[in-house]
């Protein structure tokens, strides 16, 4: 519950022009998510290749991902000198209930609807993604009990709201509102009720449920013939495990389906019937597979479970994916 220690005072907005290629809290924001892209590229891709190819197979997948890292930055630097010349337009509102920032430059609202539309038409998915992602972003907010701590820089007139892992918005002042909006943050964070136990880190959460995903899906990259799982099958469930962890926990549905899939897949092969060809017997998979193979088929299937029980959960509102987390955090749709 948030009580602020002066009710009923009107709420505080203002507009500033943001430097973006000159601002070292820009930089950070636009390292970390180029960072974030090509390591994401490059554990999964390049993952997925040592898997089946071998490590030796998989290195030039690490250079590739640095350099689209690296190329994605400067191409990001160059449409923020160029198109926006170093400034974006935003607005902010601080209030009784939180904080709200808005992008209210022209440019950038169209430049993120351009990239959705031109990506979707082109069949380039990075493309509109990132431009959906941008629209998602033009406004955000939260309540001050999403808020754990605030950190200050006078000389740059930036306040920074984390929450219990990450930064949730950078509230940029001008020089005439920095002081209000700081007596406002901390008058805003000291008013919120919190309990005396230290909050955990969701994040380490994440993480390990990430973890456990990869060893449950880990086995049935060397399953032995004839229990061969398609590739594509494999990596639409290692993706949607993923997504079901950290974004949407509705993506379980698919997670579920993807395990059935496997599931009948391996049971077909199991069961089929074959033919020796120099000895004419008839065999079937389950019946030429020895103490070891039982012991790998085993360990599979105990992962595939794992895989449910995870997906099962995310449904039923047992695990919170860390998106939906930071969402009911900062209280619901931006927090407003």
């Amino acid at each position: 519950m948030t009580r602020s220690r002066n009710p009923g005072r009107a709420p505080l907005a203002w507009q500033c022009d943001v430097p973006l290629v000159t601002h070292p809290v820009m930089l950070r924001s636009l390292a970390i998510m180029c960072g974030a892209s090509a390591f994401i590229m490059i554990a999964l891709v390049g993952g997925i290749i040592a898997l089946t190819e071998g490590v030796r197979s998989a290195l030039p997948m690490v250079g590739m991902g640095l350099m689209m890292g690296g190329g994605l930055f400067v191409l990001s630097l160059l449409i923020m000198l160029v198109v926006f010349g170093n400034r974006m337009s935003m607005a902010f509102v601080i209030d009784d209930r939180g904080v709200n920032a808005r992008v209210v430059d022209r440019r950038a609202r169209i430049a993120n609807r351009l990239a959705a539309v031109v990506g979707g038409l082109a069949g380039r998915p990075g493309v509109a993604g990132a431009g959906l992602i941008a629209m998602s972003n033009e406004e955000t907010g939260t309540v001050w009990s999403g808020v754990a701590r605030a950190s200050y820089d006078p000389r740059r007139h930036t306040i920074t709201l984390h929450n219990d892992w990450r930064p949730v918005i950078h509230v940029f002042c001008t020089p005439e509102t920095y002081k209000e909006a700081a007596g406002r943050i901390a008058d805003g964070l000291a008013g919120v009720k919190r309990s005396g136990r230290r909050r955990r880190n969701p994040l380490w959460r994440a993480l390990g449920l990430t973890l456990a995903v990869i060893l449950s899906v880990l086995p049935l990259f060397g399953m032995p013939y004839p229990f061969e799982p398609h590739l594509f099958s494999i990596i639409f469930v290692l993706c949607f495990a993923v997504a079901t962890v950290w974004l949407v926990p509705l993506m379980g549905w698919p997670v579920l389906g993807g395990i059935a899939w496997i599931a009948a897949t391996l049971a077909l092969q199991g069961l089929a019937p074959h033919t020796g060809l120099s000895s004419g017997n008839t065999y079937t998979g389950f019946g030429t597979m020895d103490a070891g193979e039982w012991i790998g088929f085993g360990i599979a299937c105990i992962g595939l479970a794992v895989l449910a029980g995870i997906a099962l959960a995310a449904i039923r509102g047992r695990i919170v994916s860390l998106l939906m987390s930071d969402m009911l955090k900062m209280g619901g749709d931006g927090g407003r």
